[in-house]
């Protein structure tokens, strides 16, 4: 594998992406200052459309900038950096650190809620478990680029959503139904025949891609599961407050355990002189910051769109990647690998189609959809003026019987093979 010839390119892209990103936030705040002097739902249909467009494309830039960025530090950073755990318990370390301190430090009006006690149950029943879930996806997918290409590597992650429907179908969250069954099958005919036409293939690397996808899977089915038991935790930020730290001990006792001894050997100590010590932190700490932000971008962007819509944007998202990943990194794509992307793409994109089917044709008292709310409430806004009415309300996510029924649930189990939700 030669050396990335065209790292500027990788570098224009980031810049392009976070200039738009830029320009979006710019543009949202002035429609918002100038809305009084626009029709009511005019101008909230237009923020909304500047809000997406925000956090499209700085999810766009960080996820794949990051994706790349981790790439070249494991494989050609001063001839790759040999120790993949210890730099991804780095970027945990930051998240969490990140997350304590701007929910407890009460920075902006944002994080002024009051972190609830979490009781011992439930952390050692489902919080500790997707603590753990999380630093081992992370921690494979991270030690995976020291055997795969990006390409392979982005084909073989997306059967993160077959893993999904099997956890969820395990723990009875999701109903089989031919329909998906259908779309699964294609997923995996597609991941196979990208595996099959790979030519630097690696069965060590996609068995650890394997174990990060299932590992990814199990860890969102959980989250699922924790959202639908506490309301809190729908908050990104809340989410990582409590996770985060799990994830940085699991990450930790795998690092001291599988590369502790090795960090201190002869011929590795040359990677920890003053300079590339230096180095690697500034990396590990750009890299730390990165994942953070993309959290909340991603997380926001649940919010903002539906399930399709965010499936959309994360199938261009991965189509980027592959060809930044061709130029940067000189990946080849054979005519198998073509088929199988193009298969793999397809039914993950039929699914979420058929996904969003089911949604709508749900009762209205059955499911909350933050789209459909918002276009209720804008319809609201350009006859009468008003946000909603008494009767808008009762829809707040609970049906007559006290169970919970938040469809961002849903959209979070549905778009997350597009996503990198690692709390």
């Amino acid at each position: 594998m030669t050396g990335p010839a065209h790292l500027g390119v990788l570098i224009a892209y980031s810049c392009v992406a976070f200039s738009l990103a830029g320009m979006s936030a710019v543009g949202a705040r002035v429609l918002k200052h100038q809305s009084r002097y626009r029709p009511q739902a005019k101008a909230a249909n237009l923020v909304q459309m500047m809000d997406v467009g925000t956090y499209v494309f700085l999810w766009f830039g960080i996820s794949v900038t990051f994706t790349l960025l981790n790439k070249w530090f494991l494989t050609y950073w001063r001839g790759g950096f040999s120790f993949p755990i210890t730099g991804t318990t780095g970027h945990i370390a930051m998240k969490a650190l990140l997350a304590r301190g701007l929910v407890d430090g009460r920075c902006g009006k944002y994080f002024e809620r009051t972190v609830e006690p979490v009781p011992l149950p439930l952390t050692l029943q489902v919080i500790f478990p997707i603590g753990f879930m999380t630093a081992t996806d992370v921690m494979l997918s991270n030690v995976s680029f020291k055997f795969v290409t990006v390409t392979f590597y982005t084909i073989v992650k997306s059967s993160t959503l077959v893993w999904i429907l099997l956890w969820a179908v395990l723990f009875r969250i999701e109903k089989p139904n031919w329909a998906i069954a259908i779309t699964v099958t294609v997923i995996s005919l597609g991941l196979g025949c990208a595996s099959y036409g790979e030519t630097n293939f690696s069965m060590v690397g996609l068995l650890i891609l394997i174990g990060a996808s299932a590992s990814g899977g199990l860890r969102w089915a959980l989250i699922q599961r924790l959202m639908a038991l506490e309301e809190m935790f729908e908050d990104p930020l809340i989410a990582l407050y409590h996770i985060a730290p799990w994830s940085f001990i699991t990450m930790l006792i795998m690092a001291v355990s599988i590369e502790g001894t090795h960090i201190f050997a002869k011929e590795n100590l040359a990677q920890f002189q003053s300079q590339a010590t230096l180095e690697a932190l500034v990396l590990t700490f750009i890299g730390g910051i990165m994942a953070f932000v993309l959290i909340v971008a991603e997380v926001k962007l649940v919010q903002l769109t539906s399930s399709l819509t965010l499936g959309v944007f994360g199938t261009c998202k991965e189509l980027i990647q592959i060809m930044l990943a061709i130029i940067v990194f000189k990946d080849t794509l054979t005519v198998t690998n073509t088929i199988g992307l193009i298969l793999a793409v397809g039914g993950t994109s039929a699914y979420h189609r058929i996904k969003d089917m089911t949604d709508q044709d749900k009762p209205s008292n059955e499911e909350y959809n933050p789209v459909s709310q918002a276009d209720l409430e804008l319809e609201a806004l350009g006859t009468n003026g008003l946000v909603m009415d008494e009767d808008d309300e009762l829809s707040d996510g609970w049906d007559d019987t006290g169970v919970e029924l938040d469809d961002i649930d849903a959209e979070l189990t549905a778009s997350s093979p597009m996503t990198a939700f690692t709390p």
